[in-house]
């Protein structure tokens, strides 16, 4: 269960990430009338912020699992953390 949701919680922030940041570099680059259409009064710069904050975030939570995992679960006889 708790790898179902790690991975599927990956693909959405990873996939967030990508379509906030398209939709920011569209804005800046002034091809933004659909995105206006379908969000008229957005703060762009936040959204890129937290497009960025989540895959940084994503980043780092699935680092920290990934090496508490190894250490406990593929090598417990070590019993160093």
């Amino acid at each position: 269960m708790f790898l179902i949701l790690y991975i599927a919680f990956g693909i959405v922030t990873y996939v967030l990430s990508w379509i906030l940041a398209t939709a920011g570099m569209l804005r800046l680059l002034e091809i933004h009338s659909v995105f206006d259409r379908l969000l008229p009064d957005t703060n762009w710069w936040f959204l890129l912020l937290l497009a960025g904050s989540l895959y940084v975030f994503w980043d780092a939570a699935q680092n920290f699992v990934t090496v508490v995992l190894k250490r406990l679960i593929w090598s417990p006889d070590d019993g160093k953390i």
